[in-house]
Order: C-alpha cells, then sequence, then structure tokens
C-alpha cells in the first residue's frame, strides 16, 4: 500500500487517525521526511484537527507542505467539486478540446510511464498546473502523440537529476507550460528544464524547431519571466490545457514529418 502511496495522489474519508497515527501515516506515506523540500504536499480534512493544538503544531513546525482543512471530510469534497467545476468548465464550454470517441468532450488522462519513451514530447510544467499538464497531455494522447512528464517527484539526488536531464536530451520536442504560476515562481525545477532545453538548441541549425512552448492563461509574452530563446517561437495557447483538433493535427504533422 505504501509503494502505491508514494507515487500517488491520495484522498482518504472518514478515516479519523489519532493525533499520533495521523503522524505516523504522513511519514510513512511519502518514505522520506516532511520537513524536506517538496513539489507535492497533503491536505488533512478532518474537523477535529484544526481546534486539536497537537497535530496542528506538529504539521506547522515540521511539514508546512501539509494543509489544515476546517470543514470536515464532506467539506473539503464539496470544496474540491466545486474548485474542479470552475476550472474546467469555461474549457469544456467553448467546445474546442479533443474530444473522446467523437463527442467533443474532455478525453481520459493516462499518467504518464516511468520511463520515457524513445522520441517523446517532454512535458516540463510547475507542480501547481498539473490539471492542465493533464488535460494537455490526454489531448495529444488522443491525437497519437506520445507525451510524457514527470508527475512524481518523489525521487533525490544526482541520479533524478541524469534522469530528467537526459530525458530532454532525447525528447523529440520540448513543451515548457507558461503560466500565472511560472511568473510567480523565480526558482523550480521546471526552470532548469527549461535551461537544460535550451542548451539543446544551441547545436541546432537555426530555425530547427524543437521548443513549442504552451501558454494556459493569459500571461503576456512580453512580460514572461522565460528563457529569452523561448521568446524568439510561436507560443501556443491552450486554457486550461485543452488541445484543440486543430492545434493537435498540427502538431501530429510536424511530429511525423521530423520522423521521416
Amino acid at each position: 500500500m505504501f509503494g502505491e502511496l508514494e507515487h500517488n495522489h491520495l484522498l482518504l474519508i472518514g478515516g479519523g487517525f489519532s493525533d499520533w497515527l495521523t503522524r505516523l501515516f504522513l511519514r510513512l506515506a511519502k518514505r522520506r521526511r516532511l520537513s524536506e523540500p517538496r513539489d507535492v504536499g497533503e491536505t488533512l480534512a478532518d474537523s477535529r484537527s484544526p481546534h486539536d493544538p497537537g497535530p496542528v503544531f506538529f504539521l506547522q513546525q515540521v511539514s508546512s507542505r501539509t494543509r489544515l482543512f476546517a470543514g470536515g471530510a464532506e467539506g473539503f469534497v464539496d470544496e474540491l467539486h466545486r474548485r474542479w467545476m470552475a476550472r474546467h468548465r469555461p474549457a469544456g464550454a467553448a467546445g474546442g478540446a479533443v474530444g473522446g470517441e467523437g463527442n467533443g468532450g474532455p478525453v481520459r488522462f493516462s499518467p504518464p510511464a516511468r520511463e520515457m519513451a524513445d522520441h517523446a514530447v517532454f512535458i516540463s510544467y510547475a507542480r501547481e498546473d498539473l490539471a492542465a499538464v493533464q488535460q494537455l497531455k490526454a489531448g495529444l494522447d488522443a491525437a497519437g502523440i506520445t507525451a510524457w512528464f514527470d508527475m512524481e517527484r518523489l525521487e533525490s539526488g544526482d541520479d533524478f537529476m541524469r534522469k530528467i536531464r537526459g530525458n530532454v536530451a532525447r525528447c523529440s520536442y520540448f513543451i515548457p507550460v507558461i503560466s500565472a504560476t511560472t511568473q510567480r515562481r523565480v526558482e523550480g525545477w521546471f526552470r532548469r528544464e527549461w535551461n537544460w532545453a535550451v542548451d539543446r538548441t544551441e547545436g541546432m541549425a537555426a530555425g530547427a524547431k524543437f521548443i513549442l512552448p504552451v501558454c494556459i492563461d493569459d500571461t503576456p509574452e512580453k512580460s514572461a519571466l522565460v528563457p529569452e530563446q523561448f521568446l524568439k517561437t510561436h507560443w501556443t495557447r491552450l486554457a486550461g490545457g485543452m488541445v484543440t483538433p486543430e492545434m493537435a493535427g498540427r502538431w501530429k504533422e510536424m511530429i511525423e514529418a521530423k520522423g521521416n
């Protein structure tokens, strides 16, 4: 079970864990210290914990990435549903998403494989934009384009860095996802990936297409905090990461042409 928890998001409802068991579960779930820097966190939806000084003090001092939701499990599910609908309804209402089974609706997201396939498209993003990136990958999958991104980000050290840098070095195209989130974050793992992609272009012929910036909101290009190389190529704007049939077809033709 803990092997699954380490690599997946989990929502537990109705657990009612005691203070010490909550601490133990949080520590074991990710197999690393909660005080270590992380791109992901946990949300504890428990109507009792916010009024119990024990777990509140522990989480505030040790695990700054863990958030407390005071409304209980039912309130958390209601709030999660409200936010999901608010984020996805506008994009779906536009009618331009790649549809599953020809119905024009959002397609099903399939998590990326642990290892990137040869010549796959590499998607680089800030963790806060994961939902939009899932939509983006689903659209590419539906178009027959093999896409990969690092969904886990739980490993650390030189081996992890070599793995990701190696994937940037051998991917067919590199898609940096630009957003209000990347504007706010002057530091982040995704910025390393962006710089590695720019380094790779130095060995390419002038005009060769490799970096395909995608902006998922209304972030303006002129003030975007991105490498200069990103500003020399055309940006694609996909609200919420929803891929249009026209864009999917254009990318597929380009990738197939490169493969030939």
